[in-house]
């Protein structure tokens, strides 16, 4: 997927203050038709309440074929994700490293 957009993530745990900021910034881009990738490889734990934030922005993304991926998901990272079924709606890849970052919630 090609991105119009990669978001950093630079918070190690995206909770509290960290997560309030990423949803600000995903509430302004997470426009209808667009493409983000959010680079998580900087986060070592995540809440529910992350989730459902992730989960809101591709939402209002796939409206018009946008979509949201994320990148540099730690295996603990992605477990959580996979217990909260979080796989089965957005691409999770440990394994790629977004090419662009602009920091986000630090």
């Amino acid at each position: 997927m090609k991105s119009d957009i990669v978001l950093a993530v630079r918070a190690s745990r995206l909770e509290g203050n960290a997560l309030t900021a990423l949803k600000d910034e995903l509430r302004f881009l997470a426009q209808p038709g667009r493409n983000l990738t959010l680079d998580l490889s900087a986060v070592e734990g995540v809440s529910a309440a992350a989730a459902k934030v992730i989960l809101a922005a591709n939402a209002r993304l796939q409206p018009r074929g946008g979509s949201l991926q994320l990148v540099g998901v730690r295996n603990t990272v992605a477990a959580y994700f996979e217990l909260l079924r979080v796989h089965r709606h957005l691409p999770i890849n440990p394994a790629i490293a977004a090419p662009i970052a602009l920091p986000v919630a630090a």
